[in-house]
């Protein structure tokens, strides 16, 4: 049985959430919460990403991002797997931390950004957790309206600018929109097959171009949609220098595996994986 189909192309804007294993904590602490944001704003240096959300809760998390190269799962390996590492040597523990793949929902460029920030900013007071946004450390609320120090985990200016040109118009805008404070469930009217917010011309348009044929091989490769191929990486005169260089892009950015790329050029995995952690120590 193939896993569900990740939609992946640049420019793509997503809301998502990852989940504690089993729904289990996966901040336990105020340090958790530090360590994560650390993680997150390496994440979206890394991955040349926009941040225009994040909440996180104590057994779970939103993002609202923009990827400008096509490169989600990647994004979200580091991110999940870095903080799982760094949270399981902290607290002595061993195994998964957060429960599956995350998920993803694609959302239309079109009118339904500020209904995912809002319902993302909301989240602790619909959780009971606090009675005011203000009471609430732990999302980017906060920063948007200019009271706490940036984060560097989301674009104030890009959030802002969804909202109004004008940044003083806009911030008040986004106080006042977020205060109507809808029901949840409008901000998913428009959800279509649990994976894509918008239109149904967007999401005709989305499954047209990314999702024929979705058997397990398709699956794989839709996942990066206009990734280039291998031997577009790799030319047949090209220095050691060059190649472990490439390698490491393909492995980082595009998502090839360590066997891929090895088998591609004629060397083992384990070459390869050494390859990559040099590269990555340099």
């Amino acid at each position: 049985m193939s896993r569900p189909l990740r939609i992946q192309y640049s420019g793509a804007l997503y809301h998502i959430t990852s989940r504690g294993n089993g729904g289990q904590k996966i901040f336990q602490d105020k340090i958790d919460y530090q360590i994560f944001l650390d993680e997150l704003k390496k994440t979206i240096e890394d991955n040349n990403w926009v941040s225009y959300s994040y909440c996180l809760m104590p057994n779970h998390y939103h993002l609202f991002i923009k990827t400008l190269d096509p490169n989600l799962s990647i994004g979200m390996r580091q991110l999940n797997g870095n903080y799982t590492q760094r949270s399981n040597i902290r607290h002595n523990r061993y195994g998964h931390l957060f429960q599956g793949r995350f998920k993803s929902v694609l959302v239309e460029d079109n009118g339904y950004q500020g209904n995912v920030v809002r319902y993302i900013a909301l989240n602790p007071i619909k959780a009971k957790l606090v009675k005011s946004l203000a009471q609430w450390p732990w999302s980017s609320h906060q920063e948007v309206i200019g009271r706490r120090k940036q984060s560097d985990c989301v674009d104030i200016d890009q959030t802002l600018a969804l909202f109004h040109k004008n940044k003083k118009i806009a911030r008040q805008e986004y106080i006042d929109f977020v205060n109507q404070k809808n029901e949840s469930e409008s901000t998913w009217n428009d959800l279509r097959s649990g994976m894509i917010l918008g239109s149904l011309e967007f999401a005709r348009d989305i499954f047209k171009r990314y999702c024929k044929n979705e058997s397990r091989e398709n699956t794989k490769k839709e996942r990066f949609v206009g990734r280039p191929q291998l031997s577009d990486f790799f030319p047949k005169t090209e220095a050691k220098t060059e190649r472990n260089k490439h390698i490491f892009e393909a492995y980082k950015r595009y998502g090839y595996t360590q066997t891929e790329i090895g088998s591609h050029l004629g060397l083992h995995y384990s070459s390869v994986s050494r390859i990559i952690e040099n590269f990555k120590n340099n």
